[in-house]
């Protein structure tokens, strides 16, 4: 359980993350059975449930709803225990909505409850709760207090989860106060807690709190170890994600390499701006500036600078600090003492006043005439100090036109560093367009591809000149071989990339004679990794993958998959082969890829593809397109030519994405058995 400093910090005011289909599942769930049971103790703990459901999901107004019936319930059939527990998720969520005025005094209710029942997880919620409202205002011998009798009453219990929540706070208030050995300490107890628990969420959040550590202590290696392993291991949690991989790169800008700094910070961007988190865009817009500065991209850096500007100002102008300060139940004992003193103070100033009223009157005539006495003074000082000012204005005039003519050097260097950079930039550009050629290479030509495939269509657009994206194509006998293959990354590493996995595909071919689609993904992961292996670095990337083989006299069909499906339709239906869950890459754990087989009615499509064209932000929200809707549009094109279907691939894809930038290389094929 996380700070409150850090949830703002880290989890962009309140959580904005879409619901698996997990969670909707067992939502829905709850929310039946709530309709089905009478006003008992069993209605009162659904909706408790279903109350922890959306404190998870941080929808805070429906979790205020169930609670207040959940207490109005409980008072009414008596029931103390639901109470206790819908007083805690309140007092939760109200903490969470910055209702500070009002979370001491639920928490404290819901501890005389559990107090009352001996009920030993309430009481230690409660403790925990309100150990972190003293931490959020820094009286951390309270909040440690609290703390540690919440791990007292949880450990009563083994209640491992609550044990592991307060450890993680322990481990947070430490880190506040720059103890890092003791935070690092708590930090992995809590880890290994929740990882027995099978509680993986938290296990990644704590693992995240690990790796800023590391790097508040300046040890980048560990720091990119864990937040790598919080990648991981949360890797369905946006909020999580764009936090960690805003952290790696920091790091990387810490160690000068600029390049990943970017490539991570964009991704957390792209992750940030879809939803709308706006704390995690203030965090990623900090370090995107200073990477652009250290690159020479001024307009970037100034662009991103302003964002961070701007976006600071809307959340932390002034609002939270007041909060957090009427949430200490010591100032407001304190400035209630004050107010009282202040009253008093005005009284006998009234008094005062009254007295001093004839002392006043008395001393008018005297203060009269030092007041003329004085006037004449001034007058003869500021005479003096016009004159002085007189003399520094036109000093001011010279170090203005010095300036002026600063400026105007200034932009000439600048103006010739532009046409340095313009010349440097056509140079590249030359390269990149000389790279394309190269890699147009090493794609099969489309006359090629309808003459094995005469019922097809290919529709192939990079991001930029040159892509990761490549479609390769082979025969053997009367087999036909095709691949739609997607590499790490796009532009000039992406290209790179596809290179070396193209030519792996043609050794397990040609070289080593494998025609059956799983073995020949798995010679090319060897090969690809065998390459990569040569460099002294070490080197992640690789592929995803939808490889099909096609007997044009026995109409088999086999078919594996590298994260990317294969999609068929037949009947009016669209249907999936699911692929392995593992790239043509390192992976922890490899395995060798799977075989599937079809034998599909003539006139069937099969569709293969990379994930660019769902991924394709756009539409009047500015979302991503999405595999459903890709579905729904091949299903019903799929009975028009070819050329037909692939214009309307290409126009639906247009629409969607109006004046926004294409985010990644797009590659779909389409073959009519």
């Amino acid at each position: 359980m996380l700070s409150k400093l850090k949830y703002f910090l880290f989890l962009a005011g309140g959580l904005i993350c879409g619901i698996t289909p997990a969670q909707n599942l067992k939502i829905d769930s709850l929310r039946k059975l709530v309709a089905t049971y009478n006003a008992d103790t069993n209605k009162v703990i659904t909706l408790n449930a279903l109350a922890d459901q959306y404190l998870n999901l941080a929808d805070y107004p429906k979790v205020d709803s169930l609670c207040r019936i959940a207490i109005v319930l409980s008072k009414k059939i008596n029931y103390e225990l639901g109470l206790a527990n819908a007083y805690n998720k309140l007092a939760s969520s109200y903490y969470y909505e910055d209702r500070e005025d009002t979370v001491t005094d639920i928490y404290l209710e819901a501890l005389r409850i559990s107090n009352k029942l001996k009920y030993y997880p309430g009481i230690a919620t409660a403790y925990i709760g309100i150990g972190e409202v003293y931490e959020d205002i820094q009286e951390y011998d309270e909040a440690r207090a609290k703390f540690d009798t919440a791990l007292t009453f949880a450990d009563k219990v083994h209640d491992s989860t609550d044990i592991a929540s307060a450890l993680q706070d322990i481990g947070n208030l430490f880190e506040e106060q720059k103890d890092y050995s003791s935070a690092l300490n708590y930090h992995n107890k809590a880890v290994s807690l929740f990882l027995s628990q099978e509680d993986t969420a938290d296990a990644a959040m704590a693992i995240n709190d690990i790796g800023f550590i590391y790097l508040d202590i300046k040890n980048y290696p560990l720091a990119l170890q864990n937040l790598n392993k919080a990648i991981m291991l949360g890797r369905q949690d946006s909020d999580l994600l764009s936090t960690a991989l805003t952290g790696m790169g920091y790091v990387y800008y810490l160690q000068g390499d600029y390049y990943k700094a970017l490539k991570f910070c964009n991704t957390s961007y792209e992750i940030s701006q879809e939803r709308k988190q706006i704390n995690d865009l203030i965090n990623v817009d900090s370090t995107l500036s200073k990477v652009y500065e250290k690159t020479g991209n001024i307009a970037l850096s100034f662009k991103y600078f302003k964002d961070y500007v701007l976006l600071n100002e809307k959340i932390f102008g002034g609002k939270n600090q007041n909060k957090i300060l009427k949430s200490n139940l010591k100032y407001i004992t304190e400035l209630k003492q004050v107010a009282a003193k202040a009253e008093q103070d005005k009284k006998e100033l009234i008094a005062e006043q009254d007295k001093r009223r004839e002392d006043i009157i008395r001393n008018s005539f005297i203060v009269g005439f030092a007041l003329t006495l004085a006037l004449a003074f001034f007058i003869f000082r500021n005479y003096l100090q016009k004159r002085r000012d007189n003399i520094v204005i036109l000093k001011q005039k010279d170090e203005v036109e010095r300036q002026k003519n600063l400026i105007e050097e200034q932009k000439s260097k600048v103006e010739q560093k532009n046409v340095e950079i313009q010349e440097k930039n056509k140079d590249i550009l030359d390269s990149i367009t000389y790279a394309k050629r190269l890699q147009d290479a090493i794609l099969p030509p489309l006359n090629l591809i309808k003459q094995y495939l005469p019922e097809s269509f290919v529709l192939y657009k990079p991001k930029d000149i040159v892509a990761g994206d490549f479609y390769w194509l082979e025969r053997v006998n009367d087999t036909i071989l095709i691949a739609a293959c997607d590499c790490t990354g796009h532009g000039v590493p992406g290209a790179m990339v596809s290179v070396v996995c193209s030519n792996a595909l043609n050794r397990a071919v040609k070289e080593f004679k494998l025609y059956s689609t799983g073995p020949v993904l798995t010679k090319v992961r060897e090969l690809v990794l065998e390459t990569f292996e040569k460099s002294e670095g070490e080197v992640k990337d690789g592929m995803d993958c939808s490889f099909c083989t096609i007997n044009t006299k026995s109409r088999e069909i086999e078919w594996s998959g590298a994260y990317n499906p294969l999609w068929y339709v037949v009947n009016g239906e669209i249907k999936e082969l699911a692929p392995d869950k593992q790239p043509i890459g390192k992976t922890d754990s490899p395995k060798p890829f799977g075989t599937q087989s079809l034998n599909l009615p003539t006139g069937s499509m099969l569709y293969l593809f990379s994930d660019g064209y769902a991924d394709q932000f756009g539409g009047p929200k500015g979302k991503k397109y999405k595999y459903k809707q890709l579905q729904e549009l091949l299903l019903a094109n799929a009975s028009k030519p070819m050329n037909e279907q692939k214009a309307l691939l290409e126009e639906a894809l247009n629409e969607w994405k109006g004046s926004l930038e294409q985010v990644d290389d797009i590659l779909v094929i389409g073959i009519r058995t």
